[in-house]
């Protein structure tokens, strides 16, 4: 049998008889990356700051606090089934959302979960939270539900939420992109749903968050790299989405 220290990080397993997945912490970061991290904090724009947890289990017991709070406001996450001393047990909640748009051959299916996603971060965001990393490979599909994962950043810890919000929108929307043939038109059609579910309004925010990421999102185009990876791809169009706010 493996050693907590040789096993995956994540490995699938059964509790109590059914399909649940060991989640095993990260490395603690060291005393240096703590440094430049609060660094960088100091200089970067509100939105932009780095919101990674500092490892451990201290990271991973945040997580499954996170988790538990989400679920106690009626979110849609995997319940926290036990946490040990080197572990906590999570249930499993479906396949990965990207998987399923990756396999998928309906263009209407993938633009109809897109939607489904967005307007799923517009309810989040309405309960007052806000999720730190809302990429398509964090959220996972469940019986045509969308339940959130992987809750270890959490953004409010290093801005305030309405940042932490425009941010969890524009890395919606970035992560998307993958699956737009027309990244300008269907993103903003995907912002638009989120306007359309949300209860606050953080336009500021987004428009402040694209003024700040203008100039890199220039310097993509100007050395025509917006198309070398879905990550570079999908900043891009997210960033023109939100100057145009």
């Amino acid at each position: 049998m493996l050693s907590e220290k040789t096993a995956p990080r994540i490995e699938k397993t059964l509790f109590e008889g059914k399909p649940a997945w060991i989640k095993r912490p990260e490395e603690r970061r060291s005393s240096f990356y703590s440094f430049v991290h609060k660094g960088l904090s100091n200089f970067l724009p509100a939105a932009l700051r780095p919101t990674g947890s500092g490892g451990g289990m201290p990271g991973l017991l945040q997580e499954a606090a996170r988790l538990r709070a989400f679920a106690k406001a009626s979110v849609r996450v995997p319940d926290v089934l036990e946490i040990t001393d080197a572990h906590i047990v999570l249930s499993d909640s479906g396949k990965q959302l990207r998987e399923v748009l990756r396999q998928s051959d309906s263009r209407q299916d993938k633009q109809r979960l897109l939607k489904k996603a967005m307007a799923n971060l517009a309810e989040l965001h309405a309960l007052g939270f806000a999720h730190g990393r809302p990429h398509l490979k964090d959220m996972t599909l469940f019986e045509d539900s969308i339940y959130l994962l992987d809750l270890e950043e959490d953004p409010v810890a290093v801005m305030e939420l309405r940042y932490a919000q425009a941010r969890d929108v524009w890395l919606l929307l970035a992560s998307s992109n993958e699956f737009c043939s027309a990244p300008l038109k269907e993103l903003e059609a995907l912002l638009a749903v989120y306007q359309s579910h949300s209860k606050t309004d953080i336009r500021d925010e987004m428009r402040i968050l694209g003024r700040d990421l203008r100039k890199f999102r220039k310097a993509i185009g100007f050395v025509r790299a917006q198309n070398v990876s879905f990550d570079v791809s999908g900043s891009y169009w997210a960033t023109k989405v939100f100057e145009n706010i």
